[in-house]
């Protein structure tokens, strides 16, 4: 399982209402329909039910399963995700959508994500410039 993404605010997040706020982004749908996904690793083809709320991307034409809706929270991958940059297609809706719902972007560790500003850097509290884990600190060596 990897990093994700959640659009959420207190007392969650109606399910009418989040209909409702995608309705109003272009280029996005409902998409709650069965699909079958490969594992990268084995080759083994899965068959996976969408759920109620779930939302389709379209990415270069192609519509792309992105947003998950489950009791009243909003999750999405952070890996293919580039928070950070103001142009990335997935978190240009997924900004507009929170805003649209008063909710905010938090990280499974609670960070918190602002729209990126004209640096391209999403701000967060820790001030950590995007949503990938950071890796562990390295030992410093001791001079001789």
């Amino acid at each position: 399982m990897g990093y994700e993404l959640h659009i959420e605010r207190d007392g969650g997040i109606p399910i009418d209402e989040w209909k409702q706020a995608v309705s109003s982004v272009r280029g996005i749908r409902l998409d709650s329909s069965i699909r079958t996904l490969t594992n990268p690793k084995t080759g083994q083809r899965i068959t996976v039910s969408g759920r109620d709320g779930d939302v389709a991307v379209e990415l270069d034409g192609t519509w792309v399963n992105v947003f998950g809706f489950f009791n009243g929270r909003v999750n999405f991958k952070a890996g293919p995700v580039a928070i950070d940059d103001p142009q990335d297609p997935v978190a240009r809706v997924a900004f507009k959508l929170a805003k649209s719902l008063s909710a905010k972007i938090v990280g499974d560790d609670g960070e918190e994500y602002e729209y990126p500003a004209a640096t391209g850097e999403a701000h967060q509290p820790s001030g950590k410039p995007n949503c990938e884990k950071p890796p562990p600190k390295k030992p410093r060596r001791k001079k001789k």
